[in-house]
């Protein structure tokens, strides 16, 4: 991890009500999102492949389904950056999948 991303404020991801918080605030997170969010924070490097990211998400592992991947990782970083997030917030790496650049915290609901 390099010092850029242990300067930067934390995040924490509450899977229980679906919610990202950050600096910034609370912003809601789908399902699918909070799956891909929890699977980078306790992945090694927070880096996840493409083909165990369809897999997460449930979508096939062809050329629509990665298209559709891209658009919730487009989406996903637009909702980490209104969380308080800095940029970048989720890397691609070409040919392998994403790695996530900033710490999430998961949160464990008491419900």
């Amino acid at each position: 991890m390099n010092s850029a991303a242990l300067s930067s404020p934390s995040l924490a991801l509450n899977p229980g009500t679906l919610q990202l918080g950050g600096p910034l605030g609370w912003v809601d997170v789908s399902d699918p999102e909070c799956t891909l969010l929890k699977a980078f924070a306790h992945s090694s490097n927070q880096r996840i492949t493409t083909d165990v990211m369809l897999d997460l998400v449930g979508k096939a592992a062809n050329d629509l389904g990665k298209r559709a991947l891209e658009v919730q990782i487009v989406r996903l970083r637009k909702k980490l950056q209104l969380a308080g997030a800095p940029a970048p917030t989720i890397k691609s790496i070409r040919g392998t999948g994403y790695q996530l650049c900033i710490p999430v915290q998961i949160a464990h609901s008491s419900f």
